[in-house]
């Protein structure tokens, strides 16, 4: 297994990524970006190479999660942001939208995995009191040239 592609906006987390993926003494070889908005741009500076580029890489596994810190037990504002998969509110939801759904459209991997946190998972109130829980569907396809697709969603209903 090799490590491809990181996006982290927090810099002291891209330097503790570089130094978990990164054998001592060599270079990174995967790409660092800083922000999901590269994967809308597709183009970005990338943080290993010291240079932009496309983000468009060849990836077979993908592991993703979106930021919680909108959901997070620790907000005390956390209902305000009830729906922002759906809305594509604030960071949480603006991290699903870019870094889990076009994230996988522009890396077309041959497996995706969403990391959930437990307060996602929960069931969540808005500030109506009507609880919205997150539906996970999966949805299996297998194509002519043997690869086999797992599709997830998560989304309030």
């Amino acid at each position: 297994m090799r490590h491809v592609l990181s996006i982290e906006i927090e810099e002291f987390k891209r330097e503790f990524i570089k130094s978990a993926h990164t054998v001592p003494g060599e270079q990174p070889e995967f790409c660092l970006f800083d922000d999901v908005e590269v994967l809308e741009k597709l183009v970005g500076f990338c943080y290993t190479c010291n240079k932009k580029h496309n983000v468009a890489l060849d990836i077979d596994a993908y592991f993703v999660g979106p930021s919680c810190k909108n959901i997070s037990y620790e907000n005390t504002n956390s209902a305000k942001w009830a729906n922002c998969y759906t809305d594509h509110d604030g960071s949480s939801g603006s991290t699903y939208r870019l870094g889990v759904k076009r994230g996988i459209e522009v890396t077309c991997p041959a497996v995706a995995f969403y990391e959930n946190t437990k307060g996602v998972a929960d069931c969540v109130k808005d500030l109506h009191g009507v609880k919205h829980r997150p539906r996970i569907e999966a949805q299996f396809e297998k194509h002519v040239n043997t690869h086999i697709y797992i599709y997830i969603k998560c989304f309030f209903v």
